[in-house]
């Protein structure tokens, strides 16, 4: 969940992102170098040589007035031939059309940011599945090695060796989860009979969730699971 801060950054841009959109970019109204000369072109030739002398001697001299005001008639020619072939596409927009534009970006910008997410959280699901799936596995015949490990781990009476007993539980909890199941049960119910007087143990296993190895739910939960 974005914060204050940031949720007032995005509007932000938004806004900003809506006020720009039919606005010209700088190239459009900035004069070049083929506007001047067209300009030039334009221009009799006496009235060019004027301007010429003037604006050499003048500078010369130190005086660069004649200069900045032949730019300024320039620019003033420009923007007015500028606004005509455009059609004053700067048309003004009130502040509620802005809020309204910059909100349609605002919900675009959610919509797909949700997509995304929702993409990148179904791929970490499937890649959870495919590595649960793996590991499954690969501890396919092993389930005696298994149970006599956490009958180890469980008689260490410490709280990191109980986690990784949990752990192993829960990799034969799902591997019974894909057929017969009763053979689970009887080895988790006699291992909670000899391991009855470790109450923090079997707190563990009673937070072990055995619905889904039912018949009728043969789930395989992800790697994610919490003991």
């Amino acid at each position: 969940m974005l914060s204050d801060g940031t949720f007032r950054a995005k509007m932000i841009l938004d806004l900003i992102d809506a006020a720009s959109k039919t606005s010209p970019s700088l190239e459009e109204v900035t004069p070049d170098s083929n506007d001047l000369r067209a300009w030039l072109a334009e221009c009799p030739a006496n009235e060019k040589e004027n301007l010429l002398a003037e604006i050499l001697e003048s500078s010369m001299k130190g005086n660069h007035a004649p200069a900045s005001m032949t730019v300024h008639r320039f620019n003033k020619i420009w923007q007015s031939q500028l606004a005509s072939k455009m059609g004053n596409p700067k048309q003004q927009r009130t502040v509620a059309k802005l809020l309204k534009e910059a909100e349609y970006i605002t919900q675009e910008r959610h919509r797909i940011e949700t997509k995304r997410a929702e993409e990148e959280q179904a791929e970490k699901k499937r890649l959870c599945r495919l590595m649960r799936e793996k590991r499954l596995n690969e501890i396919v015949g092993s389930e005696p090695l298994l149970w006599g490990q956490i009958d180890s781990l469980a008689s260490e009476k410490k709280a990191v060796s109980y986690n990784k007993a949990m752990e192993l539980l829960v990799d034969l909890r799902d591997l019974a989860a894909r057929g017969d199941h009763s053979d689970f049960l009887v080895k988790f119910d006699a291992l909670k009979q000899r391991h009855s007087a470790k109450s923090s143990f079997i707190s563990r296993l009673r937070k072990l969730d055995l619905a889904m190895i039912s018949k009728k739910n043969h789930t395989i939960y992800s790697l994610c699971y919490q003991i």
